[in-house]
């Protein structure tokens, strides 16, 4: 009685299991993915307005991407399961996601309708970090640059503050730049304050500084002279001269 009891336990235990993991759909056996198959990644969430093939705005659509150090993925919205509220919720917090990378259409499932074609992402978790509002820089020479979500302000040294009494740093400016620069710009300096190898304890002649302000916290850290710093500087100058 027992052996019987046992057998019926064991064939009941295998049906509930392979009827969660599989399920047809239209003939084919589709298996739901794992947790295995997504990953962990920081990164922004960014939105544009829909623009169709004709350059026609639609302003009550939205896209919205991952914006990472590696690169900026268009999220399939409808796909992303077990998130809380809607994708606009997230729109240009600092968020640690559960992410898996596809390649399909966008836009449908139908290979038989019209749509965007592409890589892209789905999520099955978003936690939001904080929400960025301002970053200040200061090169190696204490020229100070202030980014906000819509402006950049340089402020150089003048000869009267160096400390040679000859350097300067040149003339004050001001420019506007728009909140996806914004993103861009915090996902650069995020990057290089989370590389240890180009970050100092001591803030040193030479050394460069970035102050990183969100909404409810800061990041303050010193960076020896390196490349991930000049470059950072130029894309900053290059937005200060084309605006």
């Amino acid at each position: 009685m027992k052996k019987k009891l046992f057998a019926v336990s064991m064939i009941c235990f295998l049906l509930i299991m392979f009827s969660c993991k599989i399920k047809k759909t239209d003939g084919n056996v589709n298996i739901p993915q794992t947790e295995t198959d997504f990953i962990w990644k920081t990164g922004i969430i960014t939105e544009e307005i829909f623009v169709d093939k004709g350059g026609r705005q639609h302003n009550d659509i939205k896209d919205f991407y991952f914006l990472t150090s590696d690169s900026e993925d268009f999220i399939n919205v409808p796909k992303c399961s077990g998130i809380k509220g809607k994708m606009s919720d997230y729109s240009y917090w600092y968020v640690k996601a559960r992410v898996k990378n596809f390649d399909g259409l966008w836009d449908t499932d139908d290979p038989n309708v019209q749509s965007r074609v592409g890589p892209y992402l789905i999520f099955d978790t978003i936690v939001k970090i904080d929400y960025p509002v301002k970053i200040i820089f200061s090169d190696g020479n204490a020229n100070t640059y202030k980014i906000t979500q819509s402006t950049i302000t340089y402020t150089p040294v003048t000869k009267e503050e160096s400390s040679s009494g000859i350097y300067s740093g040149g003339e004050a400016k001001i420019a506007g730049i728009s909140i996806e620069q914004f993103a861009d710009i915090f996902i650069d300096a995020e990057s290089m304050v989370s590389n240890k190898s180009i970050t100092t304890d001591k803030r040193q002649k030479g050394t460069g500084n970035i102050n990183i302000e969100f909404k409810n916290s800061k990041k303050n850290t010193n960076f020896i002279e390196c490349q991930s710093i000049s470059n950072f500087q130029k894309s900053l100058d290059v937005l200060l001269n084309e605006n």
